[in-house]
């Protein structure tokens, strides 16, 4: 092990101590005042010329500088360890003894590290290199960790699509095909449906202490599936068992055959509840209900009747609500016409007219074909609005809102009225109390009153808790809804006279026609743009 950098000696000279500084070799560093300083002061050197040493650490020949007078006790080979802060590495720094004094043997140096807790790692062949050819103030590496390999998680890929489009196809002529809607994963027996990649765990690491140090954090899955799959033997894939179509909700996979109604909804077949697609040839009748975990397709006309779909619903015709209708899709809708009826979906909404009714999309509504109209009632979606025109010549009261989420509006007026609610019954709680701990304080209640005191007590509580949580749920969504303003309306042919638009928390009036608009908000207002 070659000698390199600067190193420094103390000498005992008679009765004097020096301090020698030898240059670095080429290539090497120059020592540090800092280094020496701290040396010094721990054998108690104190009083050094710091102008002196410092001359001597930029000399490129030996220097000699005078520390102490009358001191003569040898000072032995000296080492500093130090552990990086990861706890990876060892770093030794040998500082060479006065002519005369001891160096350290090898087993010296291993007892210091067993003594500083350096137990793994330690590396002989820098240790056996240094006692055989010494090299002081120079960093060596004693003892290096192994560091932990990280593995990596489970993954799912799944060989079907996962989201797919229900928009219909707009014919040449301006209408919408509504009958060529392919919105089915289709799976044919013995289908591969999913592979895994399994996990791996990776493999665990020790400092130089010894302490065990794990690979990050993975995950392993499993396979979540219904019915008619069946795994490989390695269970890194899954199969359809039967011909008919694939669906995931949520982290599960389903495959099922289509519940096909070759009739009317009705008193025939009573309300419908099923965990797969459902297709009705007929109409949906008046007080009937439609519930699917998955896609609802209806050939006929929807009435006053609610449909429940935890995926889309897709109308061939439309819905005449009656003001009682009411379709609920977790993903999108597609209609010929929304007409009286509450309509919700958390994605897109595509039909060819909107009337008097009152719709939320979590998405895009668009409502072009043909007719391509939205007249009274609300329309809103996250957004964007896109129609062919909004409102009437007799300026029907036709409200547009887009940029804020419709079910975070929807929760806030749950919140409303359920905070409301829970005032009204804190005040009863706390009235009941009041009077409970009238009697207590007179000395007149027994123990079923003591007991009803002690139940009010703690309904008050729980009630003032959930209270206190629904308030602040309420102001976290009105400054969502406060930052919240992204979104547009835009209006291809006309905008009548009185249609309302709501951008964020921006408002405007159409008060002319507007022709060829797309309306979005600027800077806290609404503006708008011709289109074409």
């Amino acid at each position: 092990m070659k000698q390199v950098n600067s190193y420094f000696q103390l000498n005992i000279e008679g009765d004097k101590v020096y301090l020698v500084i030898y240059p670095p070799a080429e290539g090497g560093q120059r020592l540090d005042f800092q280094e020496i300083s701290d040396y010094l002061n721990k054998k108690n050197y104190n009083n050094l010329d710091v102008i002196a040493i410092g001359r001597g650490i930029m000399a490129d020949e030996v220097s000699r500088v005078l520390i102490a007078q009358g001191k003569k006790y040898p000072e032995a080979e000296d080492v500093k360890i130090v552990v990086s802060d990861n706890k990876m590495e060892a770093i030794a720094r040998f500082y060479p003894p006065t002519k005369g004094a001891p160096c350290m043997t090898k087993g010296d140096i291993y007892r210091l590290l067993d003594i500083k807790g350096i137990k793994f790692g330690i590396v002989d062949e820098v240790i056996q290199e240094f006692v055989e050819d010494r090299a002081y103030c120079t960093d060596l590496i004693v003892a290096k960790g192994v560091p932990a390999i990280d593995g990596h998680s489970a993954k799912i890929t799944y060989h079907f699509n996962l989201e797919k489009s229900l928009k219909p196809k707009e014919n040449e002529d301006g209408t919408v095909d509504f009958h060529s809607l392919d919105n089915i994963n289709r799976v044919n027996k013995g289908d591969c449906l999913a592979t895994m990649i399994p996990v791996d765990y990776g493999k665990p690491g020790k400092d130089v202490y010894g302490n065990h140090i794990s690979p990050k954090k993975v995950n392993n899955l499993v396979f979540k599936y219904g019915m008619n799959i069946y795994e490989s033997e390695d269970r890194l894939k899954i199969f359809s068992d039967v011909e008919g179509h694939v669906e995931l909700q949520g982290d599960r996979v389903f495959v099922s055959d289509t519940y096909m109604i070759n009739e009317d909804v009705s008193t025939a077949t009573g309300d419908i509840n099923y965990t797969g697609n459902v297709h009705i040839k007929g109409n949906v009748t008046a007080g009937f209900t439609v519930r699917a975990k998955g896609n609802v397709t209806v050939d006929g006309v929807v009435e006053c009747a609610v449909i429940d779909a935890g995926g889309s619903i897709i109308l061939k015709s439309g819905i005449q609500g009656g003001k009682r209708g009411i379709l609920r899709a977790k993903k999108d809708i597609v209609s010929k016409f929304l007409e009286n009826a509450i309509v919700r979906a958390g994605g897109k909404i595509t039909t060819e007219a909107i009337l008097y009714s009152d719709v939320s999309a979590g998405d895009v509504v668009e409502v072009m074909g043909r007719k391509g109209f939205i007249v009274g009632g609300t329309t809103r979606s996250k957004n964007c609005v896109i129609c062919k025109s909004a409102g009437s010549n007799m300026e029907t009261k036709t409200e547009i809102e887009v940029g804020v989420d419709p079910h975070i509006i929807e929760e806030a007026a749950h919140l409303e009225k359920s905070i409301s609610e829970k005032n009204i019954e804190k005040e009863k709680y706390n009235q009941l109390m009041a009077v409970l701990s009238n009697r207590l304080n007179h000395g007149k209640l027994n123990e079923d009153g003591l007991a009803q005191l002690k139940k009010v007590s703690e309904s008050y509580i729980e009630c003032t808790k959930l209270l206190e949580q629904e308030t602040a749920r309420l102001t976290q969504i009105n400054e969502e809804i406060e930052s919240m303003g992204d979104g547009s309306v835009e209006i291809r042919h006309i905008g009548h006279v009185g249609v309302k638009l709501v951008i964020g928390n921006s408002i405007y009036y159409i008060r002319e026609e507007a022709k060829h608009k797309k309306f979005k908000c600027v800077n806290g207002e609404i503006v708008s743009e011709q289109v074409l």
